[in-house]
């Protein structure tokens, strides 16, 4: 930061704002704005589509194929780079490769045609806010705070909340864990006690009893069982998310569509505040024949 201040004051001068003239000569800004872009491209995978068919290392590609270019994987990539996960400006001083497309070991925007079509707009606004802060501001991180963990997270304050909230969840799941525990100790006394057959089990006590007999290929432990719960909730959240939104705008799209099923759900319900679990099985509308079934097959979860 240091080197950048001095470079954009000696240039500046004692004028207010820098300019664009400026920007010229500013080597080293250019040089940070190409390793930042290089340790943090705007999107880390960038999709094309095949115009012919062809072969690349052996696979076989056919014409109209997506393909993801893994930029992240290229920028880190040390066969190209001297120590890639450092940030280090440096590196560009004397180099001619640049961000617009034409050097493929550096393509936070992509390349070619497809190139990011905002490049230049989003390039001369941050090459003009940028000096200008540094020309008239010092920046420092509070004292005692560690660099190491400093990133975009932080400054926006998602970590924090990201934190937050995993650390609740955590809670809420260690909780339902224990109680699992505890009455699969208790069912199976009273089972013992009186000879009854084992209870109905759910998710949980199938992961707890493969747990007890450990007869998996690999060792599930209690922090295990509580990842799979998180990524079945975060997969099922976002999936539920996904298809309510498209069945939504589908339905305001298609008025008969929603009229026959408002009907068909205030049938059944007969005025009562809440449709019920038990209600959907009669709902052939909207579970069996059309809408949620039709909204998938035209906007499904995952497209590929």
């Amino acid at each position: 930061m240091k080197r950048l201040q001095n470079e954009v004051r000696e240039i500046a001068g004692e004028k207010e704002q820098v300019t664009k003239d400026d920007l010229e000569s500013m080597n080293y800004l250019k040089a940070m704005f190409k390793e930042t872009l290089l340790l943090h491209p705007p999107t880390m995978l960038v999709p094309h589509e095949s115009t012919q068919d062809l072969k690349m290392n052996g696979y076989d590609i056919s014409a109209r194929t997506l393909v993801f270019v893994n930029v992240w994987a290229i920028h880190r990539d040390p066969n190209i780079w001297v120590k890639p996960g450092m940030f280090y400006p440096e590196r560009f001083m004397h180099s001619s490769i640049d961000f617009k497309g034409m050097d493929f070991e550096l393509i936070p925007f992509g390349g070619g045609r497809r190139i990011c079509a905002g490049l230049s707009f989003a390039m001369d606004n941050n090459q003009l806010v940028l000096p200008n802060l540094m020309h008239k501001f010092n920046w420092m991180l509070p004292e005692g705070f560690n660099s190491k963990k400093f990133g975009i997270d932080r400054v926006s304050g998602l970590e924090g909340r990201v934190e937050k909230i995993a650390k609740q969840f955590d809670g809420m799941v260690e909780g339902i864990l224990q109680e699992h525990i505890d009455d699969s100790l208790d069912t199976q006394a009273d089972c013992d006690k009186h000879g009854e057959g084992e209870k109905m089990k759910d998710f949980m006590d199938v992961l707890l009893e493969a747990q007890r007999e450990n007869s998996q290929e690999f060792f599930i432990d209690s922090v295990s069982i509580k990842a799979i719960i998180l990524d079945m909730f975060v997969a099922g959240t976002d999936t539920s998310n996904t298809g309510l939104e498209w069945a939504t705008s589908e339905l305001l799209r298609h008025p008969k569509v929603l009229k026959q099923l408002q009907e068909e759900v205030r049938r059944i319900t007969q005025g009562r505040v809440r449709v019920i679990e038990d209600d959907l099985e009669q709902m052939k509308y909207l579970k069996l024949k059309a809408v949620i079934k039709e909204t998938l097959r035209l906007h499904p979860p995952v497209r590929c």
